[in-house]
């Protein structure tokens, strides 16, 4: 929720419930792609996916991160953007969220920041939406937007949710304008043990077969709990305590607080996202997100200091960039996107 947050001055194989290795390249040679293997910002990638949209083949970036740029968006109504992920189905298009106090609805944008519409989730009322993450949706039917109701600033919620409606179809040539979801996967959650506690970082893994999510806390570390699928319309979701992962970022006030994650769409890294900075976690064979002390953690970046309340966080379409947005809890107004791209 924006007056939790700290402004900044200056198909992949079943992961299980915490157990089993993630999907790994076929290919070291993916591992060690050049930055200039991603797409062009704004312009069409090079592979098509099941129902012929043109989608880039998920590489990883052997080195580290930077060359920072910034994309100036034009949807009015995105002013406290608290989750994006980039579109499963659509070349060039992510989706975003706001923070509490919205209506229940994510925003399409293109990736050169263009306004794309709106979808809207049918008989939903959007109590505090955290995050947002595509994946496969629950019956496997295609990709799927899934969103976490999940903020509990205040510790008392008994209505938690996660929400899981298919992705349209919308480009820059056809955009969505106001549109309405053709169904709603919905989710109640609870967590054991029996706990209260602040969630804004969602994962799915790509097949759509576990979720896990992690503690927002100001502390030195934070829990993760995580759900095994398939995952039943309307049946209630537990998400059982799975260990810890020593919090990220700069050990000021609030400035550890995991706001946002998301899953590299082969499935062997994380990044998660704190108020000081955005990491992501290198995942060995049998390592899973419930394994992330375990894992190489490479500093994407600290800040950035331009995004005034970060809690977003997505990994490109072509795997080997990171984009953020940030909300802007005083002033109320659009911000721009930001695009880290992969270094040699």
């Amino acid at each position: 929720m924006a007056s939790c947050g700290l402004v900044l001055a200056a198909c992949s194989p079943a992961y299980g419930d915490g157990v089993g290795a993630p999907p790994s390249l076929a290919a070291d040679a993916a591992a060690a792609a050049p930055p200039d293997a991603a797409p062009e910002l704004g312009a069409d990638s090079e592979a098509a996916n099941a129902d012929g949209a043109v989608l880039p083949s998920p590489q990883l970036c052997a080195g580290s991160y930077g060359s920072i740029q910034e994309v100036p968006t034009s949807q009015p109504a995105l002013v406290e953007a608290s989750g994006v992920a980039v579109s499963k189905r659509n070349p060039g298009v992510l989706w975003a969220h706001n923070d509490s106090g919205d209506s229940a609805r994510v925003f399409a944008l293109g990736d050169d920041g263009s306004a794309l519409g709106e979808l809207s989730l049918p008989g939903v009322t959007a109590r505090d939406f955290e995050d947002i993450e595509t994946a496969a949706c629950p019956d496997g039917s295609g990709p799927c937007v899934w969103i976490a109701d999940l903020g509990n600033n205040a510790l008392s919620r008994t209505d938690l949710a996660i929400y899981a409606v298919p992705e349209p179809p919308v480009s820059k040539a056809a955009p969505l304008g106001k549109a309405v979801a053709s169904k709603v996967w919905s989710f109640p959650v609870s967590y054991a043990p029996q706990v209260a506690i602040d969630v804004e970082a969602l994962l799915v893994a790509p097949d759509g077969s576990a979720i896990w999510v992690f503690e927002k806390v100001d502390a030195a570390t934070a829990r993760i709990f995580t759900a095994k699928g398939p995952f039943i319309d309307a049946v209630p979701l537990v998400l059982t305590a799975h260990g810890t992962v020593s919090s990220p970022g700069i050990a000021i006030s609030k400035g550890r607080m995991i706001t946002g994650a998301d899953i590299h769409p082969s499935g062997t890294r994380v990044l998660l996202r704190v108020y000081t900075g955005v990491f992501e976690y290198r995942l060995s064979p049998g390592q899973t997100p419930a394994d992330l002390d375990a894992a190489s953690r490479v500093l994407v970046t600290f800040g950035p200091l331009s995004e005034k309340q970060g809690e977003a966080v997505s990994y490109d379409a072509s795997g080997l960039g990171i984009w953020t947005i940030s909300e802007d809890p005083a002033a109320k107004v659009t911000q721009p996107l930001h695009h880290f791209s992969c270094l040699p």
